[in-house]
């Protein structure tokens, strides 16, 4: 980067002529203050400018069409940017916690603001969002307190959940922030609250941890109510639900301990959203349809579980941090497990998932330390980012032949696992899927396989020798990095 930007103080100036900025090119750069970026420029990449907390101002040229994710997150004293005309998207978290942001105009060819853009934009006071613009991400102005005003156009079609959610300033006098029908977020510390007639859905954490509130009387106009809306309101008891309500979002009454039936349990609809009591060894009512996000999140007491066979769905870190539950039988009515549902059990020795299965989040059993084999259905076409991620006593897995990615971190420090055949269908192996095996001696690489991301097999540091498929073309940066006993490898002609 040095032959192209030259430096006066805190001041960096790119020279005319590069065409790009490419992603981490000025990331962390705590001393950076200003900036000059020529009119070459075309597009700036992810987390380009991410945590240059001294740049105060940015002034970026028309001729730049992209912007990536992330690019100017974490620049906290950063208070005016002009965004260029040509700019379409502002993306995922393009100024997330830019907490002192003030000023920004949105370009008139901007057509959709990325979930999270302006979270967190504390200062951030008036925005106008011009004709044309299509889309509101989720949680696009999340926590943007001193936000007044906003202007939404007929354009906007789409409205992501909890887009205006922490925008106290919006509330209305009864402290209800309402944009289109929607209620994002309360304001007010009333024990028992009517929401109003007309409208049509509570969206995500609308009431989340709210300690006061007691009763609330839900309209017939409110057809759905979203994740975490009333999550952790520790005195609420009653609510009342009309027929017209045909979604319930995960976790919509986590740690409504308040709301518990005689068994401790906290059951709307057949859905499981808390359990308040402390037994060691539960059993789940017959009945339950779905075990929603967070129920047993942290029931450190419990050892032992029994779910019924009407259970279809366990969802979000249902059961995360569960560190005394010893084993688990999943019934053949199960069709998910959510992203992190067993994450941090760490006495965890053996669960049995039945062929039903067919989706499994990411992180689900990750820093399951105790966990020693696992049979995954035959119904899993993916194995998810963080899957097994830090399970150091896993020595053996059965990979389903329908399987045809590894996701990221999949099996990483995985310390125990020794041998793994890979089906023939995977085309992808992702970033550090099986980084840290410092006990992998034996991989078998199908034909097929066309990717091996970067630090795919870092420090697995007991691999010998490895024969990749003609069919690879590409090898990520440090895919085999620190595998110190590697004196073997077959590298196909066509890998770029």
């Amino acid at each position: 980067m040095n032959h192209f930007v030259s430096w006066n103080g805190n001041r960096a100036v790119i020279a005319d002529g590069v065409t790009a900025i490419h992603n981490d090119a000025f990331f962390r750069c705590e001393n950076l203050s200003d900036i000059h970026i020529p009119d070459s420029v075309a597009s700036i990449g992810d987390h380009a400018f991410f945590w240059c907390d001294n740049l105060t101002e940015i002034d970026i040229p028309d001729s730049v069409t992209t912007i990536k994710e992330c690019a100017f997150s974490l620049c906290t004293n950063l208070k005016h940017v002009h965004l260029p005309n040509r700019l379409t998207s502002i993306p995922c978290e393009a100024f997330h916690l830019c907490g002192n942001l003030q000023h920004v105009h949105i370009p008139a060819n901007v057509q959709t603001i990325g979930d999270r853009a302006f979270e967190f934009c504390a200062n951030l006071t008036h925005i106008s969002i011009p004709d044309g613009v299509t889309t509101i991400g989720a949680e696009a102005f999340n926590g943007c307190d001193q936000l007044r005003s906003i202007c939404i156009p007929d354009t906007v079609t789409s409205i992501g959940n909890g887009a205006f959610h922490g925008c106290r300033m919006l509330a209305d006098a009864q402290g209800f922030v309402i944009i289109r029908g929607v209620l994002y977020y309360y304001t007010g510390s009333a024990k028992e609250v009517v929401i109003p007639d007309g409208v049509t859905a509570i969206s995500d954490h609308a009431f989340s941890f709210n300690k006061n509130l007691t009763s609330v009387y839900i309209p017939d106009s409110v057809t759905s109510i979203g994740n975490g809306a009333f999550k952790s309101c520790t005195s609420l008891t009653d609510v009342r639900i009309p027929d017209s309500v045909t979604f319930i979002g995960d976790g919509a009454f986590c740690d409504c301990g308040e709301m518990a039936d005689a068994q401790d349990f906290v059951i709307v609809r057949d859905v499981l959203y808390h359990y308040a009591g402390s037994a060691c060894d539960l059993v789940i009512p017959d009945g339950i349809s779905a075990i929603s996000g967070r129920a047993f999140q942290k029931c450190h007491h419990l050892m032992n579980i029994h779910i019924p066979d009407s259970v279809t769905l366990i969802g979000d870190n249902a059961f995360e941090d569960c560190r005394n539950l010893t084993s688990i039988i999943i019934p053949d009515s199960v069709t998910s497990i959510g992203d992190n549902a067993f994450e941090d059990c760490r006495n965890l020795t053996s669960i049995t998932i039945p062929d039903s299965v067919t989706s499994i989040g990411e992180f689900a059993f990750r820093s399951c330390h105790r966990l020693t084999s696992v049979r995954i259905p035959d119904g899993v076409t993916s194995i998810p980012k963080g899957l097994f991620d830090s399970c150091y006593n896993l020595t053996s897995i059965s990979i389903p032949d329908g399987v045809t990615s590894i996701g990221a971190i999949a099996f990483e420090s995985c310390t125990s696992l020794t041998d793994v055949h890979i089906p023939d269908g995977v085309t992808v192996i992702g970033a550090r899927a099986f980084a840290w095996c410092t006990s992998l001696t034996n991989i078998y690489l199908p034909d097929g396989l066309t990717t091996i991301d970067n630090i795919a097999f870092d420090a697995c540091s007991s691999l010998t020798n490895v024969r990749i498929p003609d069919s690879v073309t590409t090898i990520g940066t440090l895919a085999f990095a620190r595998c110190g006993r590697l004196t073997d490898v077959h590298i196909p002609d066509r890998v770029i």
